[in-house]
């Protein structure tokens, strides 16, 4: 299900702090005596460019969006979400824009954006367009630029995005 849930000790009031990250599967069950969660949703990160001139560096993708939102639960209800998918890198040699990320959402919640793919300009101090905000824990960070037409752009794809939920216990 790719939840992980950290618990700290615990906060004045007797109750303790838990955290769970969300990077795949599409329902959450809310814990007993949960009203509320505080959710952060990442969108994925843009895919870079490709540069169509190999003298150029392509551009790297946007970060994926940061969102966070207070949603009122229901103690053992289902909420429904997805993962935002990283876009993917631009892989032809004739100059294209990289993908866009996915949108990353959680019922409840303001819906996070993906980044924007990289742009195909050739100039390697052009940054690419709109990549909202940063990146926590290295997910929706943008793709990595390629360099030239003979240089593998497998790892030009975007992070993909993730949604980390804190809720006391």
């Amino acid at each position: 299900m790719g939840i992980s849930v950290i618990n700290p000790a615990p906060v004045s009031g007797g109750k303790t702090r838990k955290v769970a990250t969300l990077n795949s599967g599409s329902s959450w069950t809310v814990p007993a005596g949960i009203n509320y969660v505080n959710a952060t949703l990442i969108g994925g990160g843009g895919g870079c460019g490709r540069s169509w001139n190999v003298a150029y560096i392509s551009n790297q993708g946007g970060s994926g969006q940061i969102v966070q939102s207070t949603v009122n639960t229901t103690p053992g209800a289902n909420i429904n979400y997805s993962i935002g998918g990283g876009g993917n890198s631009a892989n032809d040699s004739g100059g294209s824009r990289g993908g866009t990320g996915g949108t990353t959402t959680f019922t409840g919640a303001t819906s996070a954006l993906g980044g924007k793919g990289g742009s195909n300009i050739e100039q390697a101090a052009v940054t690419q367009s709109n990549g909202v905000d940063g990146m926590i824990n290295g997910y929706g960070q943008g793709g990595f630029p390629g360099t030239d037409v003979t240089v593998s752009n497998s790892n030009g794809m975007g992070g993909a995005g993730q949604i980390i939920l804190e809720y006391w216990e």
